[in-house]
């Protein structure tokens, strides 16, 4: 797992992170995969994907309620790493300011 996360900043108690994982193409895989943030009680509050058909693998673009730092975000994280073929925290941020994160992560 991929992740930068001396860089994030401090959870304020409303926090949205944002995930990228990609999964081979297989049935299943997606609940599988879903299964880990709703086993931890992580909210997934946005999902978009993208196949990639010559590889074989579909990458999901997710935003869940949390901080990377939470308890519970990090232990569904910890279950996605087996599920998942690569899986990459592209940030968190206060909840609310999701234009705002996602234009400041896409820059980096």
């Amino acid at each position: 797992m991929l992740c930068k996360r001396s860089g994030l900043p401090p959870a304020c108690g409303s926090d949205k992170t944002i995930v990228l994982f990609t999964l081979a193409d297989a049935p299943g895989n997606l609940a599988a995969a879903l299964a880990t943030f709703t086993q931890q009680g992580v909210n997934a509050t946005y999902i978009q994907s993208s196949a990639d058909s010559v590889a074989g693998r579909v990458c999901f673009f997710i935003e869940v309620a949390g901080h990377a730092h939470d308890a519970a975000v990090a232990a569904a994280l910890g279950q996605l790493e087996p599920i998942a073929t690569s899986i990459k925290v592209l940030g968190s941020f206060t909840a609310g300011t999701t234009s705002t994160a996602i234009a400041a992560i896409a820059s980096r």
